[in-house]
């Protein structure tokens, strides 16, 4: 796991200076059944005739992630995308 520090120094729109944030990771949300994404997923998942499309078997090697950044004076937020490591990123002491 690639080690990622609790704050960090960085720009706030809100307060337009650098303060200090709070990181914590983003999941994912939940999936909603009738969605426009969902459905055309399910129809493109059936596939052509007898052949049914298949799921992928490789997971890739490289994770990447976004953590949600909180100003610690205004207590806004915004997101933060932390690409592609050969570890997955994870919030702790450095």
């Amino acid at each position: 796991m690639v080690k990622i520090p609790d704050e960090v120094n960085a720009y706030c729109r809100h307060c337009k200076k650098h303060t200090k944030h709070k990181l914590k990771k983003e999941k994912k949300g939940k999936t909603k059944p009738n969605s426009w994404g969902q459905r055309q997923y399910e129809r493109v998942k059936e596939g052509h005739g007898s052949k049914r499309r298949g799921e992928k078997d490789v997971m890739k090697v490289n994770k990447g992630g976004n953590f949600r950044l909180t100003c610690t004076v205004c207590s806004k937020s915004h997101l933060r995308r932390y690409d592609r490591a050969k570890k997955e990123p994870e919030v702790g002491k450095q």
